[in-house]
């Protein structure tokens, strides 16, 4: 009897199934340094990510999942995906850290990694464990640091080393919020990010550092989005450091940081085509943040994260002080009864409306608006965009009702995905 096949025998290239592999294991924007504008880019949730970095868990784990799959297959297919498979590290437990640090180290697998996606909902992370992977991936071109839970909040000297050592001539996205609440001494803060030369994505802290301020970081030439957060230290009065930024997070709008958004918006404001505004929350000033923008000419399209359950008529009301936009985007967070709480959020905008500049074209809900009880709501939305000579638009940018076009059937009994 002859031996069982124990590879598998084609006549396929290398290369070719490196494709196939890839197909059939996607991860949306996996290699993509840039936060895309949605309605430039509608099929892209890059955004998304930054206010909820959570958002992305599912395809995180179904294509890890599936890369898995492939390398157990034979061990032609095992030499073809094991880069793949390595290519992005996703963790949703902070206790897996410390052993696959060590099987990169043992195999020399960190060369294969280009994402590191932390975001661990169990366990607490370790800063020394952490400083050991990190040393181990010298082609790093994405990180994704946001934990429930820390060991320490007081992030070490050694460990922003290790990036900037291991990953500063590569890295191109840098994503590290400050949640739960973190600090770090400012001169590490700035040799970090003085080494990340390369860098087009940063929403880094607020990190609480002596004597320093979130906006005077080094001259980042190539960085097109950014955070701008708020700070509990001295505020240093911002210079043009990102010369090619074209668009904002304004994570947050409290006072006395908008003095200091102002001015870091009045250097930064010519270049700028899109911003994201955080104004969730009673103690977010929304007029305010959207005021310091009036220092942006070329300012086209802005999206508004609201909480849905305190949204009142002033939030979105506070449109009116956006004299340049064309596209006003609204996403609603903390949802919890999308039933009750979605229809709200479109009242609230049906009247808001009256309140936005004539330049507005353009309203784009973005959130899931499934659901009899939505639906209904969405007629006083559509009276309101057909008044305003509006166009109204879900998530994906498929289009409500368009203006001085005539309905064709009733609203609430269509179906919208």
């Amino acid at each position: 009897m002859s031996p069982p096949e124990t590879e598998h025998r084609t006549s396929l290239p290398p290369e070719l199934w490196l494709q196939v592999f890839e197909l059939a294991s996607v991860i949306p924007d996996e290699l993509d340094p840039d936060i895309h504008d949605p309605f430039v880019d509608p099929s892209s949730d890059t955004i998304f990510t930054i206010i909820n970095p959570r958002t992305s868990a599912p395809a995180f784990r179904s294509a890890v999942s599936a890369r898995r799959s492939l390398v157990c297959v034979c061990k032609t297919w095992r030499v073809l995906a094991t880069p793949l498979l390595y290519r992005t590290l996703f963790f949703d437990n902070a206790a897996q850290i410390t052993e696959l640090a060590d099987t990169l180290a043992v195999r020399d697998l960190g060369v294969h990694v280009r994402r590191l996606e932390l975001v661990a909902t169990s366990g607490a992370v370790d800063f020394n464990d952490l400083r050991f992977l990190l040393s181990c991936l010298g082609n790093l071109q994405i990180l994704h640091i946001c934990p429930l839970h820390y060991v320490t909040n007081v992030i070490p000297s050694d460990l922003l080393y290790a990036l900037a050592d291991a990953a500063a001539g590569s890295l191109a996205m840098l994503i590290w919020p400050s949640w739960p609440g973190l600090l770090c001494k400012r001169t590490d803060h700035e040799q970090l990010l003085r080494a990340c030369t390369r860098l087009r994505t940063l929403v880094l802290g607020p990190w609480r550092m002596d004597d320093a301020c979130t906006f005077a970081t080094p001259a980042l030439p190539s960085l097109r989005f950014t955070a701008l957060a708020e700070h509990v230290a001295e505020h240093a009065k911002p210079a043009v450091r990102f010369p090619a930024l074209a668009h904002v997070f304004l994570a947050y709008s409290r006072m006395p940081d908008l003095d200091c958004t102002a001015s870091f918006l009045a250097l930064h404001g010519s270049g700028l085509t899109a911003a994201y505004v955080n104004v969730s929350g009673y103690h977010r000033d929304a007029a305010g943040a959207l005021s310091a923008l009036r220092a942006c000419p070329r300012l086209a399209h802005v999206v508004l994260f609201v909480t849905v359950p305190s949204l009142h008529d002033g939030k979105l009301g506070a449109c009116e002080h956006l004299p340049h936009v064309t596209h006003v985007g609204i996403h609603g967070i903390q949802i919890r009864r999308p039933q009750a709480e979605l229809p709200h959020l479109l009242r609230v905008l049906a009247r808001a409306m009256e309140s936005f500049p004539e330049t507005v074209k353009v309203l784009r809900v973005m959130n899931d608006l499934r659901g009899i009880e939505v639906r209904n709501a969405l007629v006083e939305c559509r009276d309101a965009a057909q008044r305003h000579g509006i166009e109204l638009q879900g998530l994906r940018g498929e289009v409500f009702v368009s203006p001085n076009v005539a309905d064709t059937g009733s609203l609430a009994e269509r179906s919208y995905v």
